[in-house]
């Protein structure tokens, strides 16, 4: 079994390459509680089956994950990966769902993360929601960016309004923002609105792709801040 770590999930699951299935192995009640956005819940206490005789066969084992959803997308799509997130009391059934897909899938294209869900959750609790306001953090968490380093953002949206519920959600002190992507990119137009919440400190670096462009502000200390490229072609996460 393939075990990645929290910073591997993220970099991998959302590449550009791969298209990602994540499957949270927890209760429904656990998973209600604390739910992974973009996560479907794989209650495997509700599964009356013996998953360690399913495993067994290739043929059970195909007939279990039709009832499994998205696991037409999976079967369809060679560019599919699964990521399977676990508790700390499943780690048996982790090993049978494994066998399980790896009789249909190859093993390659199965993950498992190396931590339990309470140990995720700590480091990642900016993508975990309670089941009370998820389908309103839903629309925006999402979205989120990649989380590089803890308290480290790195990202870019289009559109200002839902930038400015990012910014609000993830309690960002700073932006830096690269690449110029606050014009609209013809010579001589007016910058277009860059809304930011009140208190928000905003660095332009305007040379794009330019190394070592030095933040002077000295507020930036103890900050917690997002690094913002729209267009993709910054260095911005080396920066």
């Amino acid at each position: 079994m393939q075990y990645i770590n929290q910073q591997d999930l993220f970099n991998t699951a959302r590449s550009r390459k791969y298209q990602a299935i994540l499957y949270d192995l927890r209760s429904k009640n656990e998973f209600d509680e604390f739910r992974l956005i973009k996560a479907w819940n794989l209650d495997i206490n509700s599964i009356n089956k013996d998953l360690s005789l399913v495993k067994q066969s290739q043929s059970a084992s195909k007939e279990f994950l039709k009832v499994v959803y998205g696991w037409e997308k999976v079967e369809k799509r060679d560019e599919v990966n699964i990521y399977i997130i676990w508790d700390k009391n499943t780690e048996t059934p982790l090993k049978d769902i494994y066998s399980i897909f790896s009789n249909c899938i190859a093993p390659s294209r199965i993950f498992a993360l190396d931590a339990d869900f309470d140990t995720f959750k700590q480091k990642y609790s900016v993508i975990c929601s309670s089941s009370a306001d998820a389908k309103q953090k839903g629309k925006t968490l999402c979205r989120f960016p990649n989380e590089i380093i803890p308290n480290l953002f790195l990202g870019g949206y289009n559109d200002a309004d839902e930038m400015m519920v990012i910014l609000q959600e993830l309690k960002i002190t700073h932006v830096l923002n690269c690449a110029r992507e606050f014009t609209s990119g013809i010579p001589n137009d007016e910058k277009q609105e860059y809304k930011i919440p009140n208190g928000v400190v905003v660095n332009h670096i305007k040379m794009i792709d330019q190394p070592r462009q030095p933040i002077k502000d000295r507020s930036w200390k103890g900050s917690n801040p997002i690094i913002k490229n729209i267009r993709y072609i910054s260095l911005a996460s080396s920066k």
